[in-house]
């Protein structure tokens, strides 16, 4: 059995997402799904920072 890496996985709105992003022209960060990722990266608990790549 061979394992699908880098293949994307969708379950939700991912491509709803991304067509919202390129609609509004955010395509790099500090848009609002970067404040939104940022957002529950703090509901972790930890003392961590989140890096995005």
């Amino acid at each position: 059995m061979k394992i699908p890496f880098n293949k994307p996985f969708i379950v939700g709105k991912e491509l709803y997402n991304i067509a919202q992003a390129v609609v509004e022209s955010h395509l790099s960060g500090d848009g609002p799904f970067t404040g939104g990722s940022i957002g529950t990266g703090g509901s972790i608990g930890t003392s961590m920072i989140l890096c995005f790549t």
